[in-house]
């Protein structure tokens, strides 16, 4: 397993919070997909969401379109 621990979680639907991520969304997240991260845990937005098994770029996505 591969566990990402890190402060602001790049998705929420936290209006306040929108988008507070971004940067490191774009700067890091193809990393995350390349090497193949199993889970990530954020915290800041003090409130429980979880988010579809597969989400990138911020659309849901298959193995299939990037794993190839």
């Amino acid at each position: 397993w591969l566990i990402v621990l890190m402060h602001s979680p790049w998705y929420n639907s936290y209006n306040y919070h929108y988008m507070e991520g971004e940067t490191m969304r774009v700067m890091y997240e193809p990393w995350f997909v390349m090497y193949k991260v199993d889970l990530v845990f954020a915290g800041h937005v003090h409130a429980y969401e979880r988010s579809v098994r597969e989400l990138f770029n911020p659309l849901p996505i298959s193995c299939a379109t990037l794993c190839g």
